[in-house]
């Protein structure tokens, strides 16, 4: 599926920006306003909206996360951008041969640089986009990188005795959380089917590409996410 309308991204990033504020507070987000504007219109204009939303949220998970593990002092200019765009590369718009999370570095640090960025800050992006799909390696490679991968894994139901149910049924209200795995599976299908280069085999996009020949109709993924946490209706949320 295509991303938004120039008209609407503009409207779901205008909605999105007062959204995090109410959940996380105003500090948590970039001094910026003109890097959320343009980082969160990006999303909306290149992913399906839930994929957007899940991305959008996966900072939300993010910033509240850090302090649980002793992450203080974290750039929310670079967590931001990370998160916000970590799937930005499944985009129709896309004409690379590469897998949708190396289309994403690129596409983040180009936006970086052209705000201003050193070359170091828009290579600790290039890494938590790059890494977000790769457990056991991100959780390496710094504190953005690993906030990233623990920000995408709490919104399919990880490190959830790590967040207060009615935290994390905020967040929900205020960030739209339809059936986003399901969202995420096709446009990852669809990214691959195109192009079987963009799902090295083993790889995220591999397996769920390889899921689809098979024959699946519902993949590993979507059954995991509905048997997460979040999903009983103890959380609080609804998700249909």
């Amino acid at each position: 599926m295509d991303g938004l309308s120039e008209p609407a991204a503009i409207g779901h990033a205008e909605r999105s920006h007062p959204a995090l504020i109410d959940v996380l507070g105003e500090a948590a987000l970039p001094a910026s306003t003109e890097l959320v504007a343009t980082v969160l219109r990006r999303a909306f204009e290149q992913a399906d909206v839930d994929v957007a939303h899940h991305a959008v949220r996966t900072f939300a998970f993010a910033s509240l996360l850090a302090p649980t593990f002793g992450d203080d002092d974290v750039s929310a200019d670079l967590l931001f951008t990370a998160a916000v765009l970590h799937d930005v590369g499944l985009s129709t718009l896309s004409t690379s041969r590469e897998p949708f999370e190396v289309v994403d570095t690129d596409a983040a640090r180009d936006l970086l640089v052209a705000h201003g960025y050193d070359d170091h800050d828009a290579e600790v992006v290039w890494d938590a986009i790059a890494l977000h799909s790769s457990g056991g390696i991100a959780e390496r490679r710094g504190v953005i990188t690993r906030l990233t991968r623990a920000g995408v894994g709490c919104d399919f139901g990880r490190f959830v005795e790590r967040i207060a149910l009615d935290v994390a049924g905020a967040v929900f209200e205020q960030i739209p959380r339809r059936n986003f795995a399901h969202a995420l599976a096709a446009e990852v299908q669809r990214h691959v089917a195109a192009d079987p280069a963009r799902g090295p085999r083993y790889s995220f996009p591999g397996e769920i590409h390889r899921e689809f020949t098979l024959g699946a109709t519902v993949t590993e993924m979507e059954l995991d996410t509905l048997h997460s946490p979040w999903d009983l209706p103890a959380a609080g949320h609804d998700d249909g």
